[in-house]
Parts: structure tokens; sequence; C-alpha cells
């Protein structure tokens, strides 16, 4: 690390002591006073890692001059200085002609650097000093810095980023504001000036140093006000868990840490969480002199929204983590081992994931727009969804580890244009020869016949495999007679030993096996947000699953404390689910809910024991109403309460009239409850009569894209649908389970 930087650092502020504020100046234009500040004039109590939010009566618009000047109030010292006459960061690629990989392994050294003590720019690893021409700071000890903007506009609000860890706790600070930095259209704000003009104190202590459980919250009410505050607290190399909670909200951040071990990041809700922010390639390039790759020992990536680097046992659960900027641009980087991602949505362009060393994907949402999982691996995605335009994933293991494996998972092609499950082409001369994917019990949208692109140099250790890959569509086996000829089908007959090797996470992972807690996308429980009492368990195929049935929708209808777990898998029948494994899932929840005053297990089945799908397909009169008995017996023999469920209809129309064909499945779901004396909820009547009531036109609404999209279908459902339909579930069981109706929001 060089230290002269810090040296520099530190004369630059001294000079800008020269410029002392003017005291009892005046504040703000009388104007303006309608404007919010955020923390308030005169706040106490504020986060140190606050930024400095300014919200008008319209919308204002950013100067390219003046600085933002924020003092210790106790001796009128600069803090921090933000000068808008320096641009944020670079908006073409930055040229490196002669970059080369760094030529010793890249060494995290473990010490707090920020920018209170480093000058942002100097350079670790064998990289040149980052230039001083756009916005720098340090991110998570990253002393080469990232380039950021100073100021974010949405609407009418402007949000102040400082420099990161500048404030402190226990001190005054006002706020200055040059005329010319904002302004509005009548002329009304000319800035913040004086000592008395934006004041605010921050809190008086940090959270105890071992503290289990922090909180962050974006409007102040938590231990921190951002993400990337609550990792900077927690020490390198930690050895007890801690649990990072988010309440909703949306935090545009740029989040980096690095050397940080045992840490669970769980957010309050996935959709409502959004962690996010507009960087790439162009924006934070590699060095100057030296390039980043996949190769264990590189010098990290600047360019994702979200980066785990250098990590042991992270678990991100239960958020979003997005950039909103496109290219070269991941929404989330992974850099460790064994890291835990569940109930995530994951958005990014090209490379929107990067995962490198062993990682868990459950329940996932990832989309991007082309070769959209990028990495060495290894990698396990279970129950995952992912959505890209061009290729689905680049991947670049060595023979040292397994590449990426996907366990009943979705692949939905967006555009008009079909594309490939994967490539690895020649990469500056490199090749792939052990490049990795394989796929079991998957459904496929939008994939070429051929399934698998250019693959460079010798096939001969490829493993593009496949294990009865499905249409999504319709369910049926996808047509393999026109796949790469270096891909492989596997068989039940040939391949059993195979399949059941890489359907456990052990096996891929190198023998490490993910811990099931961290994997419950419903762990908001076990926050003090959200102490559990009830548990709700869903067990189904694709039409309550949570990528494409009403599951989601339900889940979202129930107070906090009510855990949901969807356990409902795509393309399961009441015989395959049991078979596979994922009925043992159910019964192991069954048996630690003791925590909870009850458990209540839902079950839907009857689309994939219709006849025509093998390996599924039940026998109606005998094999489907035995299954379903039995499941109700198991979950009262736990202790749980069983609740059958009759099959959602599909909603395709002939001559104006629903054509169903699910109704015998339906009559013996209700013959099998009626045997079993437990609860029924009519899904399928309530469904049907909704369906042909509201017509063609508007049933297609529900699917997850309009006709004729590739991906819409008379099946599945998008977010309009499962709202629908996770409605009309959460009313049948207020009236079949009345204890549960208080829990449900109208």
């Amino acid at each position: 690390m060089n230290k002269n930087g810090a040296v520099c650092f530190i004369l630059t502020i001294f000079l800008c002591l020269m410029a002392a504020p003017v005291k009892d100046a005046p504040g703000i234009s009388a104007d303006s006073q309608t404007m919010s500040r955020f923390p308030a004039d005169n706040a106490r109590g504020a986060n140190p890692d606050t930024h400095l939010v300014l919200t008008f009566p319209s919308a204002p618009v950013l100067g390219n001059s003046g600085q933002i000047r924020i003092y210790d109030a106790s001796d009128n010292r600069l803090v921090d200085l933000l000068d808008l006459s320096i641009p944020p960061g670079p908006t073409k690629p930055t040229p490196s002609p002669g970059a080369t990989y760094t030529p010793v392994p890249y060494e995290y050294i473990s010490g707090r650097f920020t920018n209170a003590n480093t000058k942002p720019g100097t350079p670790s690893g064998e990289a040149l000093p980052t230039p001083d021409s756009y916005q720098l700071t340090i991110i998570g000890g990253f002393t080469d810095g990232f380039h950021f903007y100073p100021v974010i506009i949405r609407g009418k609000t402007a949000t102040i980023y400082l420099h990161n860890n500048l404030l402190d706790y226990d001190k005054t600070y006002y706020v200055q504001i040059d005329p010319g930095v904002l302004t509005l259209g009548d002329g009304g704000f000319k800035g913040i000036s004086g000592t008395n003009g934006w004041r605010f104190h921050t809190r008086k202590r940090p959270p105890a140093a071992d503290s289990a459980r922090l909180v962050v919250s974006a409007d102040g009410s938590g231990d921190f006000n951002t993400v990337q505050g609550a990792m900077d607290f927690i020490s390198d190399y930690n050895t007890k868990r801690v649990t990072i909670f988010i309440r909703n909200g949306l935090y545009e951040e740029i989040v980096y840490f690095r050397n940080k071990t045992n840490v669970t990041i769980l957010g309050e809700d996935r959709d409502k969480v959004v962690v996010f922010y507009a960087n790439n390639e162009v924006f934070n390039p590699h060095p100057i002199n030296i390039k980043t790759n996949e190769v264990p020992g590189t010098f990290p990536s600047r360019r994702a929204a979200f980066a785990v680097d250098h990590c042991r046992g992270i678990h991100l659960v239960n958020l979003t983590i997005k950039t909103t900027a496109y290219g070269q641009a991941e929404g989330l980087l992974l850099n460790g081992e064994e890291i835990i991602v569940s109930g995530v949505n994951i958005v990014g362009s090209g490379d929107a994931l990067q995962s490198n060393g062993s990682a868990y994907f459950k329940d996932c949402r990832i989309t991007g727009d082309g070769d959209t999982i990028l990495g060495r691996g290894a990698a396990f995605f279970q129950d995952c969804e992912i959505s890209s335009i061009g290729p689905y994933m680049w991947i670049r293991n060595t023979s040292a580890n397994h590449g990426n494996v996907f366990v009943n998972c979705i692949f939905r092609t967006r555009g008009n244009q079909e594309t490939v499950l994967a490539r690895a082409p020649t990469n500056g001369g490199k090749n792939y020869p052990y490049a990795e994917a394989v796929l079991i019990d998957c459904a496929l949208s939008g994939i070429a016949p051929a399934g698998w692109g250019e693959i460079g140099g010798d096939t001969s250790n490829i493993r593009y495999w496949e294990y009865n890959s499905t249409s999504l569509s319709d369910g049926k086996p996808v047509d393999m007679s026109g796949r790469h000829p270096a891909s492989r089908q596997l068989t039940m007959e040939k391949d059993a030993a195979t399949i059941a090797d890489y359907r456990n996470p052990a096996y891929v992972l190198g023998g490490w096996t993910p811990g099931l807690d961290a994997l419950n996308p419903a762990q908001r429980e076990s926050s003090a947000e959200s102490s559990g009492k009830i548990k709700i368990i869903l067990v189904g195929d694709s039409t309550v699953a949570p990528q494409n049935g009403w599951g989601p929708g339900f889940c979202d209808l129930f107070a906090p404390e009510v855990a949901c777990l969807n356990l409902a898998k795509n393309g399961r029948s009441s015989s395959s689910y049991r078979a596979e494994g994922s009925w043992d899932e159910v019964m192991k929840e069954l048996k630690q809910g003791s925590g909870y005053g009850a458990t209540y297990v839902l079950v839907q089945f009857g689309h994939n024991d219709q006849p025509g799908k093998p390996g599924r397909s039940t026998d109606l009169a005998t094999e489907f109403p035995a299954n379903m008995r039995r499941y109700a017996r198991e979950v009262r023999g736990a202790g749980g309460t069983p609740v059958l469920v009759t099959p959602l209809t599909r909603r395709k129309f002939q001559d104006g009239k629903l054509d169903d064909n699910l109704a015998p499945w339906a009559e013996a779901t209700k013959r099998a409850a009626s045997e079993e004396n437990v609860a029924v909820l009519d899904l399928h009547v309530e469904s049907c009569a909704a369906i042909q009531a509201m017509g063609s036109a508007e049933a297609d609404t529900l699917a997850q894209a309009p006709p004729p999209d590739r991906l819409f279908d008379h099946t599945h459902l998008g977010r309009k649908g499962w709202e629908f339909f996770g409605r009309m579930v959460a009313d049948e069981l207020a009236r079949a389970v009345p204890e549960l109706r208080s829990y449900i929001k109208r």
C-alpha cells in the first residue's frame, strides 16, 4: 500500500481549510423554505453513513460547477468537499493497449483503509494509481477507488453522496452548497451558506462491537442508512455470524466488501429491498495497466453494483440486487467460498451474475442480456429462473472444480430470437476445455435446437449435459435430435448415478453442504422484526411455484408473523415430487417447526399427473388419490395441519368456452380430503368460474408475457396472475381455516 498517497490527501484537506466558512452568513434562500432536508435541519441521532437528501417543490437541475462542503461545527474544520466541476466517471471505454494480467496473485491486505486516512486512487497490487480526473471514493477498503455520482436526482429529490467514512459519531456538522450546484426553474434555490443553513448531529455511539444483528434502514431509523456502512462496521474475518437486516427501501449505492466472513445480509422483502447502481466496465474500468479475469488471484473488478470479494460464508437472502447500466455490467459479482444466495433477484446486463468460487443459489431470479452467468464456478442453482436475450452463460471453470449445475430451473429467453444455453469461444487465444454446464429437470423456452453454442479448441472434456429438459410452454420433453455434437443427453437407464450426483450440492461444491436455515427465503421469520408464530408451507407444481405460480402472490398477503415457505417445484406430479426427495425437505421443515404455534401445509397437484408425461403421470383412479391421502396423513402425523388444494385451471378457450380437462383430478382431490377429514380449497372451481367470466382476452393478461411472445402460455402466471390467484387462494383459506383469517392482509 502506497502510504505517500495518504500524506497527499491530508495536505489537500489542509489547503481546503484556507477557504474557511463565513460565520453567521445567510442560510438558505427564502423561496426554498418549502424544501425538505434529510437529515432534517438540527436533527439529532443521524447515522454517520447518511446521504444528504434535498426534496424540492419541483425537479431540480444539477449544475457542472460549484462545491458541496461539510464542516465539523466544533472547529469549522472542512470534513468533505464535492467539486461538481469534476465529472463522475468515464462515459466511453478507457483504452488500455498495454494491459496484462497481474504477474503475482493479488494480495488482500487486511486493514481499515478509508477516505479518512488514504487518498482515493492509491494503487494496490500491481496497478498504477487511478487518475483523479474523475470523482473518486474508497469503498470497502479498495484504495484504488471507485468513480461515483456525487449527486443523483430522482424526480424532485437530489441525493448527495459524501465520500464514504468521513463523518463520525457524536459530531455536529453543517452543510454548504454553492449557488448553481442545484437550481430550480423559478430560480428559488440559491444554495445553502453560512454555519446555520443546514446542521445536524450524529448519534452518540456506534452499535456494540460484538452485535450479532445490525439493521439498515434508508430512513435513518436503523443502525445504518446504507448496506456499505453496515459492512464496513463488521471486522475482517469475523468468526461469529452477524446478520444485517435491511428494511424495505431503495438503496442506490455501490456495495463492495472484502475479507468478510460469516455475514448474512437479509432483506425484509425480496421485491421491496432494492440495492442498485449504474455501474459497469466503462464507468469503473480495470486499471490501465492490469486486466481482470476469472482466474484466482486476479486484480479485483470494480464494475459490479454489488461485489463480494475474497470472502467466505456470506449469505445473501431475500432482496433485489441490480445494476441499471448496460454493457459489461454485473448486478452481483462473487469471489469467495461457501456463498449462499437465496430468494434474491439479480439484474444486470452482460455478465449479470459473475460467480467465482463455491456458491449455492436457491429460488433466485437472474435477469441479463447475454453471457448472463459468467465465472469459473463451482455454482449450484436450484429452483431458479434465468432470463436472457443472448447466451445464458460463459462458464470458465478448469479441471480443478465443477462449473454451473442447474436443478429444477427455468430458462426464459426474452426477445424474438432463439439463443443458446452456453458458449465457450476462444477468448484472446485462451480456451476453456473443461467448461461444465449441467441441466437436470429444467424447463426451457427460446433455446435454439443446437442448445449449445460455439466451443473453441478441444471439446473432449466439455460437459454440456442435460437430463429431462422440458418445454416451458407445454411441459413436453425437448427435442434433442439437433443438439450440439459435443453435448450429451443423460438417461436414467444409463446415468442414474451421475444424475444423482449432480442433484447433490455437496458433490458439485467440493464437499460443502449449504446449511438449510440459510436457504429459506422466509428467513425473515428469524429476525426480531418478525418473530414467526405460524408457518405455511406450499407444496405443488409450477402453478404454485415461486417463478410462475400463485405462491408468490399468496405469500405476500400474510402478516409478518406468518412465515410462508414455497417449496413447490416446476414439472412435478404427486408421485415425482416424493420420488426425487422434495417431500423429505417438507418433512424436515415440519420437524424443525417447534418455534411455531402451528404449521399448515397446502398441497396441490394434478397438472403433471395427467397422461402423457413419462415418469410423472399417475393413475387417476388409484395412484393419484392415494398419493394425496398419504400427503395429508404424513403432515398430520408430523404435527402439522394439511390442506389439500384442487388444481388451478388452465386458461385456454375453445369457441368462447373455457377448455378445461382438470375437473377429474379436482374431484379426486376433494374425495381424498373428505376421506382424510382435512380442509380442501376448491381452487379449480373458483378459478374456472373467474376465467370464464373474464373471457379469453383478459385471461391472457394473467400470463408471463402477452401473446404472441414465446413466453406466453395458458398455464403459468406473471405478476398479475399470481396476485389474482394468490388472493383467491388466500380468501379460500380464510373460509376453510377461519383461525388464519386475521393474519391475511385485506
